[in-house]
């Protein structure tokens, strides 16, 4: 174990107390560090901040920015479509939440790695013969990989190119949510109370799944 692993950082305002190697933009990504740098300073410009937050879960953060700047910060929570949690009853999106009404409650394993940046196809690989090893159930979007990790994966669980996430995780047959821990895939799973199997890819997911796992308690990474 490298000495920078177990550096930790506790300095930075709003923040508790991380390891250095889990800060998303510590200067490794030297092109994405530049664009920060130049937007930073744009902030102080601002009128008022709107953050895709809740105020309940980053409450010390949101009151070190409030006392910092004099214009308004504003935590607009989880901005979710405006339908029923209850079981769905409308099986047409390949027959997929027909799947699920099938499975016995609380026993799924939802897996999704985002939208854009994804795991190497030998990742992809080592989780679906994790799968099929475990006995596990489970749910997998994996975009344009299906038939290859159907084919590894085995029989006990349902690979999809697509599906309407929130849907799947206010399912009963879903108890738990392997995720990349992309800010939008962290609140919806917050917001339907399933615990997380984290495994951040990059940038802000690093740190969503230190606030996951260190300080929410909502899963182990």
């Amino acid at each position: 174990m490298s000495a920078k692993s177990e550096e930790h950082v506790n300095y930075i305002p709003g923040i508790s107390s991380i390891n250095l190697v889990n800060i998303p933009f510590d200067g490794r990504n030297q092109q994405m560090m530049q664009r920060i740098l130049e937007v930073v300073p744009w902030v102080k410009k601002a009128q008022y901040l709107l953050l895709t937050s809740t105020y309940e879960l980053e409450s010390k953060v949101f009151d070190v920015l409030k006392a910092k700047f004099s214009f308004p910060v504003y935590a607009m929570g989880q901005i979710v479509p405006n339908f029923d949690f209850g079981e769905d009853t409308n099986h047409n999106d390949n027959n997929y939440l027909h799947w699920l009404d099938c499975q016995p409650k609380s026993s799924v394993l939802y897996i999704s790695m985002g939208s854009f940046l994804s795991v190497s196809i030998a990742q992809m690989d080592e989780i679906a013969v994790g799968l099929r090893d475990s006995g596990v159930r489970f749910f997998w979007v994996a975009r344009g990989e299906t038939s290859r990790l159907k084919e590894l994966c085995g029989h006990i669980g349902l690979v999809v190119p697509w599906c309407n996430q929130l849907r799947i995780l206010s399912h009963s047959s879903v108890g738990g949510f392997l995720s990349h821990c992309g800010w939008s895939s962290t609140r919806e799973g917050m917001l339907c109370g399933i615990p997380f199997l984290t495994f951040p890819i990059i940038f802000d997911q690093i740190l969503n799944s230190k606030l996951i796992v260190e300080d929410w308690k909502m899963g182990g990474g």
